[in-house]
Protein backbone atom coordinates (compact mmCIF):
# COMPACT_ATOMS: atom_id res chain seq x y z
CA UNK A 1 0.00 0.00 0.00
CA UNK A 2 1.47 3.36 -0.82
CA UNK A 3 2.42 5.87 1.76
CA UNK A 4 2.39 9.18 1.46
CA UNK A 5 4.82 10.79 4.10
CA UNK A 6 4.52 14.33 5.88
CA UNK A 7 6.21 17.09 3.30
CA UNK A 8 6.23 15.51 0.40
CA UNK A 9 3.93 16.10 -2.03
CA UNK A 10 2.71 13.48 -4.39
CA UNK A 11 0.05 12.92 -6.53
CA UNK A 12 -3.04 10.59 -4.78
CA UNK A 13 -3.10 6.83 -5.70
CA UNK A 14 -6.22 6.18 -7.44
CA UNK A 15 -6.91 3.24 -5.06
CA UNK A 16 -5.65 2.72 -1.26
CA UNK A 17 -3.05 4.34 0.59
CA UNK A 18 -1.94 5.47 4.38
CA UNK A 19 -1.39 9.30 4.93
CA UNK A 20 0.96 9.85 7.80
CA UNK A 21 1.08 12.64 10.08
CA UNK A 22 3.02 13.21 13.39
CA UNK A 23 1.46 15.31 16.14
CA UNK A 24 3.93 16.67 18.93
CA UNK A 25 2.80 18.47 21.92
CA UNK A 26 5.18 20.25 24.33
CA UNK A 27 7.68 19.16 26.47
CA UNK A 28 6.96 18.97 29.39
CA UNK A 29 9.59 19.56 32.24
CA UNK A 30 8.95 17.40 34.85
CA UNK A 31 12.28 17.13 36.62
CA UNK A 32 14.30 20.24 38.54
CA UNK A 33 17.75 19.40 36.82
CA UNK A 34 19.12 21.53 33.98
CA UNK A 35 20.40 18.64 32.29
CA UNK A 36 17.39 16.44 33.13
CA UNK A 37 15.14 15.12 30.30
CA UNK A 38 11.75 16.11 29.42
CA UNK A 39 8.82 14.28 29.07
CA UNK A 40 7.73 14.13 25.24
CA UNK A 41 4.44 12.99 24.39
CA UNK A 42 2.77 13.06 20.30
CA UNK A 43 0.58 10.81 18.18
CA UNK A 44 1.08 9.49 15.13
CA UNK A 45 -1.70 9.79 12.77
CA UNK A 46 -2.22 7.48 10.16
CA UNK A 47 -4.75 7.88 7.89
CA UNK A 48 -6.24 5.10 5.71
CA UNK A 49 -7.49 7.19 2.69
CA UNK A 50 -9.27 5.68 -0.61
CA UNK A 51 -11.36 7.07 -3.08
CA UNK A 52 -15.29 7.67 -2.65
CA UNK A 53 -17.34 5.72 -5.19
CA UNK A 54 -21.16 4.50 -5.36
CA UNK A 55 -20.30 1.60 -2.60
CA UNK A 56 -19.96 4.02 0.05
CA UNK A 57 -21.75 1.72 3.02
CA UNK A 58 -19.09 -1.28 1.65
CA UNK A 59 -16.33 0.82 1.71
CA UNK A 60 -16.97 1.86 5.55
CA UNK A 61 -16.49 -1.86 6.76
CA UNK A 62 -13.60 -2.65 4.84
CA UNK A 63 -12.11 0.59 6.09
CA UNK A 64 -12.61 0.26 9.49
CA UNK A 65 -11.40 -3.67 9.16
CA UNK A 66 -8.09 -2.42 7.47
CA UNK A 67 -7.62 0.43 10.20
CA UNK A 68 -8.22 -2.22 12.96
CA UNK A 69 -5.55 -3.88 11.39
CA UNK A 70 -3.52 -1.18 11.35
CA UNK A 71 -3.95 -0.32 15.13
CA UNK A 72 -3.10 -4.13 16.06
CA UNK A 73 0.62 -3.25 14.45
CA UNK A 74 1.07 -0.60 17.89
CA UNK A 75 0.23 -2.35 20.84
CA UNK A 76 0.63 -0.92 24.15
CA UNK A 77 3.54 -0.25 25.59
CA UNK A 78 5.61 -1.25 22.17
CA UNK A 79 9.42 0.82 22.41
CA UNK A 80 9.95 2.04 18.72
CA UNK A 81 13.03 3.62 17.90
CA UNK A 82 15.27 5.51 15.46
CA UNK A 83 18.35 8.19 15.68
CA UNK A 84 18.79 7.30 19.37
CA UNK A 85 15.70 8.12 20.47
CA UNK A 86 13.33 5.33 21.55
CA UNK A 87 9.40 5.95 21.93
CA UNK A 88 7.05 4.05 24.07
CA UNK A 89 3.51 4.00 22.67
CA UNK A 90 1.40 4.55 25.70
CA UNK A 91 -2.15 3.20 25.38
CA UNK A 92 -4.09 1.07 22.47
CA UNK A 93 -4.48 2.97 19.16
CA UNK A 94 -7.74 4.93 18.31
CA UNK A 95 -10.07 4.05 14.89
CA UNK A 96 -11.82 7.09 14.70
CA UNK A 97 -15.38 7.34 12.83
CA UNK A 98 -14.44 7.15 8.85
CA UNK A 99 -15.10 10.83 6.90
CA UNK A 100 -15.65 11.75 3.18
CA UNK A 101 -12.71 14.29 2.46
CA UNK A 102 -14.66 15.98 -0.65
CA UNK A 103 -11.63 18.11 -1.66
CA UNK A 104 -9.25 15.17 -2.52
CA UNK A 105 -12.39 12.63 -3.26
CA UNK A 106 -11.35 10.52 -0.52
CA UNK A 107 -12.83 8.52 2.36
CA UNK A 108 -10.64 9.07 5.38
CA UNK A 109 -10.50 6.80 8.82
CA UNK A 110 -7.94 8.08 10.60
CA UNK A 111 -5.79 5.80 13.46
CA UNK A 112 -3.73 7.80 16.51
CA UNK A 113 -1.27 6.16 18.10
CA UNK A 114 -0.59 7.96 20.71
CA UNK A 115 3.43 7.67 21.96
CA UNK A 116 5.87 9.12 25.17
CA UNK A 117 9.32 9.77 25.29
CA UNK A 118 11.79 11.00 27.74
CA UNK A 119 14.53 13.15 26.29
Amino acid sequence: MPILWPARLKELPKEWCLEITHLVNRPGRVFIGSDAPHQRLGILQIGLLTEINSKYDDQLSRLTELAGNIADHFPTDLRMSYGGVSVRVTEAPEVATSFKDEKRSRIVTPVSVRWQAWA
